[in-house]
């Protein structure tokens, strides 16, 4: 094992199912780590360093919609239309909306309050 997988690793749980990324993880959901002076997503950086290069044109999909999830045989590489295709078919964009409909009602009763208590 080299040092760069041996740091990649201290940063993975793994389990029976996914192997998780505990380190950073953005807003998103994904996993970044640094490499060669750059910010990579981890999932990426896994494919990378247990499969091999990903080719121009292509994307690291999880088959297992878990976006923090490392496991090189939970990967694959597709175009990014196949990964927009994958994704509406398994209806994330559908808890996405929900989420940030969630988000919109919070801010709109907070602006009410602000201004209940302005008049």
């Amino acid at each position: 094992m080299d040092a760069l997988e041996s740091r990649f690793l201290q940063y993975v749980n793994k389990n029976d199912d996914c192997w998780l990324w505990t380190g950073h993880v953005d807003k998103s959901g994904y996993g970044h780590f640094r490499m060669d002076n750059a910010t990579h997503r981890s999932h990426r950086v896994a494919y990378i360093l247990w499969i091999g290069e990903v080719p121009d044109g292509t994307v690291v999909h999880h088959k297992c919609a878990q976006k923090n999830c490392v496991r090189p045989d939970h990967l694959q590489v597709v175009t990014p239309q196949e990964n927009t295709a994958e994704m509406l078919e398994r209806k994330h964009y559908l808890a996405r909306i929900k989420e940030l409909e969630q988000k919109l009602d919070e801010a709109y009763q907070l602006v009410e309050e602000l201004l209940e208590d302005k008049w």
